[in-house]
């Protein structure tokens, strides 16, 4: 801390000074990046950085997303209130997690922040390969940082079966776990959690290996567990899990384990997923006109509340925090490939039926915030908040 008050004059943005006779506590002043205040907001770029040039990174499943004619959606920034969220900044994180082990487990949206994350780090140090990819489970390493970047697909974090072609529906085992990621908790520095979307499904719930419930099953006596209790109990099950391992394992791995949870971020149909112009908007929505709520609000919530218990039942042993960015997802209908997710599309097919993907973000973009604000929170908590980060402010 000495030497860094030393190379400035003036103390650095966020933080506040409290002298006390000769000891002086820095107290890092809280970025409210979720957006429940009417003061947060989506802000337009200026008018001459509305063209960008589309990075060379694919945040598909291994083909770029083409056939958009706009690319303002790129340069749309996010405006926390009372703040400024600093861009990603890749000397920074490298910094942060030096020497560590990086983990996202969860579903497609968790698949999407981790390309992101990737492919931003990327641009600045070359990474190798170690084995599997990115559509199911997989590791690479940067090692010029000897940092370690692990995917694990777990759409439920508990054990559970998805629907397929065969299966119409997800079986869910909400008081098993999915040992394919939490048999590597022991190694895992950062681990970053998401669970939404696949609870939306048709689903069969089962605890202590019997059938406890479903959710919009036809042929299902009991439907009356509702998909906000589901994925609540999933949540008690793998947080717990973490606790219970890291609680394990503290006293002989001597590492500290950082736990974040991204919040559910909603889709943006409007309409059947193969209409017309259901999901082709061009703008951030207008919060005046389009506020969260619903089923969205009501996943929001749920995962607040489980985060919150994870917190308080992991007595110190593991850092458990939100991520939340499911109102500045909601207000980013601009942010899908739409119709231009699979191929690219002829003008004759768009005035017609064609398979919208108005879920997944797939584009840099919106996601590449929640990495922002990641590291921001990251670089907040481990007090290195350095003066080449503050400059780089926009």
């Amino acid at each position: 801390m000495g030497s860094e008050s030393s190379s400035s004059s003036s103390p650095p943005r966020n933080l506040l000074y409290l002298t006390t006779g000769s000891v002086v506590f820095v107290l890092i002043s809280i970025c409210a990046f979720s957006s429940l205040s009417n003061r947060t907001s989506w802000v337009p770029p200026p008018q001459s950085q509305v063209t960008l040039q589309i990075p060379a990174c694919n945040y598909t499943d291994g083909e770029w997303v083409q056939g958009r004619t706009d690319e303002e959606y790129l340069a749309w920034r996010w405006q926390p209130n009372d703040c400024r969220l600093p861009r990603f900044h890749p000397p920074t994180f490298f910094d942060l997690m030096q020497n560590k082990h990086v983990a996202f487990v969860g579903d497609y949206a968790a698949r999407n922040q981790f390309e992101s994350l990737f492919c931003m780090l990327s641009k600045s140090s070359e990474p190798e390969h170690v084995y599997g990819s990115e559509k199911a489970s997989g590791r690479w390493r940067f090692p010029d940082h000897n940092l370690v970047f692990s995917f694990y697909y777990s759409p439920f974090l508990v054990k559970g079966d998805e629907k397929n072609r065969i299966n119409r529906n997800n079986r869910i085992f909400l008081d098993e776990i999915d040992a394919a990621w939490t048999a590597e908790l022991k190694d895992v520095d950062v681990l970053l959690l998401s669970a939404g979307h696949s609870f939306l499904y048709p689903s069969e719930y089962y605890q202590q290996n019997k059938l406890l419930g479903c959710h919009a099953l036809e042929t299902c006596n009991n439907n009356n567990i509702t998909v906000h209790y589901a994925m609540g109990r999933a949540l008690e099950t793998a947080f717990g899990e973490v606790v219970k391992s890291r609680k394990k394992w503290y006293g002989h791995s001597g590492r500290d384990l950082s736990v974040f949870f991204t919040t559910f971020s909603p889709d943006h149909y409007e309409g059947d997923f193969d209409g017309i112009g259901v999901c082709q908007r061009t703008q951030p929505y207008n919060r005046t006109y389009n506020a969260l709520g619903g089923m969205n609000a009501e996943m929001r919530r749920t995962q607040m509340e489980k985060v919150e218990e994870a917190r308080k039942r992991s007595g110190g042993a593991v850092s458990v925090e939100a991520l939340d960015i499911t109102e500045l997802a909601w207000l980013r209908p601009d942010g899908h490939p739409g119709p231009f997710f699979y191929y690219i599309p002829s003008p004759e097919e768009l005035s017609e039926k064609i398979k919208n993907e108005c879920v997944k973000w797939c584009l840099p973009g919106p996601v590449d915030t929640w990495n922002e604000i990641l590291l921001d929170v990251m670089t907040n908590r481990n007090g290195r908040r350095s003066q080449l980060r503050i400059n780089l402010q926009d």
